[in-house]
């Protein structure tokens, strides 16, 4: 968790920032058990939880399951999990960097475009200011989230929102 300037306030995305709410007492969540999806909705805390074969398995007993209220032990699990592949999905290895990313019906995404971004990827959450900083070819862009003091790398999607004027970059 990052400390920010403001008081009684750690964080460093989203589902940080739920967890911590969930350990507070003061959200509670219902996850989908018994699924054998590799997704959100699937609880890593499940023991039918894996890896599975569309051709054994048909899309009703996949995406079957039942959802009920997790404990506060798999939320919190849950929410590590979802924190940790998100930050394995947006720091590989190698990545190349080109000067701009152009996405079909948007603005051009380059270094020093203002930007919001919606860093928990889930409509309706809160937008966060932040410039890029890079661009990478497997159209992810790395950011500097003015609201957090940190950079981060994101997927170039619909929950990054080009805006107007640039900020320079050195």
């Amino acid at each position: 968790m990052k400390k920010t300037s403001k008081l009684k306030k750690d964080y460093c995305c989203g589902h940080c920032a739920l967890k911590r709410d969930v350990l507070a007492g003061a959200v509670r969540l219902k996850l989908n058990f018994g699924c054998r999806v590799h997704s959100p909705h699937a609880c890593g805390c499940d023991p039918d939880y894996g890896p599975y074969n569309y051709k054994t398995h048909t899309k009703e007993e996949v995406l079957g399951g039942v959802k009920r209220w997790a404990t506060q032990e798999e939320a919190v699990e849950h929410q590590t999990l979802l924190c940790q592949r998100m930050k394995d999905m947006a720091s590989p290895k190698n990545r190349v960097v080109v000067p701009e990313i152009r996405r079909e019906g948007q603005r051009i995404l380059k270094a020093g475009t203002n930007v919001s971004v919606q860093l928990k990827r889930k409509s309706g959450t809160k937008r966060d200011d932040a410039f890029v900083m890079e661009c990478y070819e497997d159209n992810h862009v790395k950011l500097y989230v003015d609201s957090m003091s940190d950079i981060v790398t994101v997927p170039a999607d619909e929950f990054v929102k080009a805006r107007r004027g640039t900020t320079r970059v050195l």
